[in-house]
C-alpha cells in the first residue's frame, strides 16, 4: 500500500502514524482512547488496502470524519489543529509577510508585543526584523506542536518566541549579594569582594552590565541598600579613623 504525500512523493503506507496523530489530538484534552485510535486507523487500512494508494489528505479527512462518527468532535477539531500547525511548519517560508508589515506599520502583534522597543525607529526595526526569522523558525522547528496550537488559539500567551531559539535568560533576579560578598569572575578575571561603598558600586554597575550581555530581559537587585550595607559601613569606619587621624 501506497501513500501519495503533498509534494508527489509515494512512501509506504503506515498504520501507526495515524493512531499517533490522533492519540496526540485525544491527549491534547486529556481523552486517551486507545481503542478508538486503534479502529479508525484500521478502517483506513482497509481503505487503503483496497484502493492500494492513497493521497495523504483523502487519510486526514477519513480521520476527521471518522472521529466524528465516534461521537468525538472536539478529538477531530483538536486534530484539525494539530494538522493545520504542522502543515505551517512545512512552509520553507513564512516570514516575509509579517517582516513587510513590520515596515509599514501595520504588524501591530509584533510592534506591541515588547513596551521596552520602539517599534518605529530603525535599528529597533532592524532587531525586530531579525526577531521575525527566528519566531519562524522556532514556530517551525522548536516549539511543540500542542504549545504553538494553544498560543495560536489564544489558550496561552508564548512570550517572546523571538528568543526562543538561542540559549538565553529572560529577566534574571542575580545573587549580587553573593558576588560582591565572596567575590567573582568578570570578563575571565577574579573579582575581589570590594573594601569600599564606591567600589562596590563600581563592581555592582559591571554585573549589571554582564547579566545584560547574557539575557534578554531585565534584571533586579533585590534590596540593594542591604546588599550595599556592609560596604557603606566600611566606608564609613575608613573616613571616620582618617578624621580621627587627622584630629589627633
Amino acid at each position: 500500500m501506497i501513500v501519495i504525500k503533498r509534494d508527489g512523493r509515494k512512501v509506504d503506507f503506515d498504520k501507526s502514524k495515524i493512531i499517533v496523530a490522533i492519540s496526540k489530538a485525544q491527549h491534547s484534552l486529556l481523552k486517551d482512547n486507545e481503542k478508538i485510535a486503534n479502529a479508525i486507523a484500521e478502517e483506513i487500512t482497509q481503505e487503503a488496502l483496497m484502493l492500494q494508494e492513497i493521497d495523504i489528505k483523502r487519510i486526514e479527512k477519513m480521520v476527521f470524519d471518522l472521529l466524528v462518527k465516534h461521537k468525538q468532535k472536539d478529538v477531530a477539531r483538536a486534530y484539525e489543529g494539530y494538522r493545520a500547525v504542522r502543515e505551517y511548519r512545512r512552509i520553507t517560508n513564512t516570514s516575509d509577510k509579517d517582516i513587510l508589515e513590520l515596515i509599514a506599520g501595520s504588524n501591530k502583534e509584533t510592534i506591541n508585543e515588547n513596551s521596552n522597543k520602539d517599534a518605529y525607529i530603525i535599528p529597533t526595526q532592524r532587531d525586530l526584523m531579525a526577531g521575525e526569522i527566528s519566531k519562524d523558525i522556532a514556530r517551525r522547528k522548536l516549539i511543540p506542536i500542542d504549545i504553538m496550537e494553544a498560543h495560536d488559539k489564544g489558550v496561552l500567551h508564548l512570550h517572546d518566541i523571538d528568543y526562543q531559539l538561542q540559549p538565553m535568560n529572560n529577566c534574571g533576579l542575580p545573587d549580587f549579594k553573593d558576588m560582591l560578598s565572596n567575590g567573582t569572575v568578570i570578563n575571565k578575571k577574579k573579582i575581589e569582594s570590594p573594601k569600599s561603598f564606591q567600589v562596590a558600586c563600581t563592581v555592582l554597575s559591571q554585573l549589571f552590565a554582564v547579566v545584560a550581555s547574557s539575557q534578554y530581559g531585565g534584571q533586579t537587585a533585590n534590596h540593594i541598600e542591604e546588599i550595599l550595607a556592609p560596604y557603606l559601613r566600611k566606608s564609613k569606619q575608613k573616613y571616620e579613623k582618617m578624621f580621627q587621624n587627622e584630629k589627633n
